[in-house]
């Protein structure tokens, strides 16, 4: 990884240098080449101005004289002077010449070089003004920078007299500029790949110290955690992890005080049934303490049943592993009869059971795990009711929502609590001293059901009142209107 890390650092700084160098070059270039005409151009308007004075000087009479015998050596020999001049100012990579341009175009004077001849638009210089143009060779590689301007006319023949300055220099192409800026980019390059290796070698550690911490993880320490360095996406993912430990922490805390709880709700009927039965198995038994005996024993094997099937039943429901099967329900008539299956039990245990129903209509709702919902609810608020107290059920059916309520006048639960109630087992291991009996499940299977249908749970404690309130929203739809 180290490796990777290293040559993805370098590529990345090596393709940003070689993208701003060129970028650079070119801009480079051309601000060169614009500077250098404007120069060039400045420069052939200045002789032009000095030829014209020094024609005048030398007494030349430019519309009698001939093209021939005014180019010829030794002509106008302070124009011959005044070009050489021109010439040595401007630099050895300038070359300064006077020519005849007839009205066919044709160059007459000090000979040019072909390139210039052929490629250059000498018919521009007849109109007057600067014209100024680049000439490649026969390669197509551009060369020289040609900067012409016309100076007078000749005799009436439509000849023009102008100077023509030819500029070669290296730095005027792009290869030349390149070749300038290899050794910068080398030492570049060596210096990103310093910067490169030493950002690799301290990535890769930091992600070693997370692989370290994976390990040990995984090998059972669970005290194993990553260190947090930065604010980059590594210490994002390091404090990610971090967090991951925590939760998986939290879990097995919770797992362990699970297998206690069942251990203990399961030790506890065991215990009874096994005291008995060796009771019953001496012989030595008055049979009017039989009858009792087989209450006691049908009463903890019916504990024992329930917290087995509460187990299997919440197993199938936390790995989906159940149907859901919707149908159109009267829900205020079906909930009303699943309550009146617990007026019995609450009048034994003197407690008013009361059921409020609000709205009506049929909806499309699984009635099954409803009635489980009802029912779990219920047997638990008439586990934690005192007598004379009492469990009201409140039922609000709208054309979206079945909403369910159950309202003890119990012990209530502690505000630190709530958030905790519907976790297996917390319950029945907080309160066990206030109502021992239950498998401490029935919260748990409650809050996955609501989850598995789509709904919503939330319990709350009035600290001034006594009791919870347990409220599901579930979804549902309504049948189609009748189009009779």
């Amino acid at each position: 990884m180290r490796r990777r890390f290293f040559w993805s650092l370098l590529g990345a700084v090596a393709t940003t240098l070689l993208i701003v160098s060129l970028l650079g070059a070119l801009i480079t270039l051309s601000v060169v080449r614009a500077q250098t005409r404007s120069e060039m151009e400045r420069q052939i308007s200045q002789i032009a101005g000095l030829v014209q004075d020094a024609l005048v000087s030398d007494g030349v009479d430019l519309s009698t004289a001939r093209t021939r015998d005014l180019l010829a050596e030794g002509s106008a020999p302070t124009v011959r002077r005044l070009l050489f001049e021109a010439g040595r100012v401007a630099g050895p990579e300038a070359d300064v010449r006077l020519v005849a341009v007839t009205a066919d175009e044709r160059i007459i004077g000090n000979p040019l070089p072909d390139a210039v001849v052929r490629q250059f638009d000498f018919g521009s210089i007849l109109s007057g003004g600067v014209v100024a143009d680049r000439v490649a060779d026969l390669e197509g590689r551009a060369v020289v920078e040609v900067v012409a301007r016309s100076v007078a006319e000749i005799g009436q023949t439509g000849s023009v007299l102008a100077v023509v300055m030819i500029r070669q220099s290296d730095v005027l192409e792009l290869g030349s500029i390149l070749r300038q800026m290899i050794l910068p980019l080398l030492v570049a390059a060596g210096v990103a790949a310093v910067a490169a290796g030493r950002m690799s070698k301290w990535l890769v550690k930091r992600l070693a110290d997370l692989r370290q911490a994976a390990g040990e993880l995984a090998a059972g320490n669970p005290d194993a955690r990553a260190r947090v360095e930065g604010a980059d996406e590594i210490a994002e993912v390091a404090t990610s992890f971090n967090q991951m430990a925590d939760e998986l922490e939290e879990t097995r805390q919770r797992e362990r005080e699970f297998l206690m709880s069942v251990g203990h709700d399961l030790r506890t009927p065991l215990t009874t049934v096994s005291g008995y039965v060796e009771v019953l198995a001496e012989g030595d038994v008055d049979p009017a303490e039989i009858s009792r005996i087989a209450g006691v024993l049908d009463r903890e094997t019916g504990r024992l049943r329930r917290l087995i099937e509460d187990l299997m039943l919440l197993a199938r429901l936390e790995s989906r592993e159940f149907s859901i099967r919707r149908e159109q329900v009267d829900v205020v008539a079906h909930l009303g009869e699943t309550i009146e299956t617990y007026r019995s039990r609450a009048d034994a245990a003197h407690v008013t059971l009361r059921y409020e129903p609000a709205g009506s209509g049929i909806v499309d709702i699984d009635p099954d795990r409803l009635d489980q919902i009802a029912a779990n609810l219920i047997e638990n608020a008439l586990r934690y009711t005192p007598e004379a107290g009492q469990v009201i059920v409140r039922l609000a059916v709208d054309v979206a929502t079945v909403r369910l309520e159950v309202v003890d006048t119990g012990t209530g639960i502690h505000a630190e609590d709530l958030p905790h109630i519907f976790e297996k087992f917390y319950v029945a291991r907080k309160y066990r001293r206030v109502r021992p009996e239950g498998s401490g499940l029935g919260l748990s299977i409650v809050n996955e059901i609501v989850g598995a249908l789509g709904g919503e749970i939330e319990a709350r404690t009035d600290p001034d009142e006594p009791g919870t309130t347990i409220t599901v929203v579930l979804p549902v739809s309504s049948p189609p209107a009748s189009t009779i």
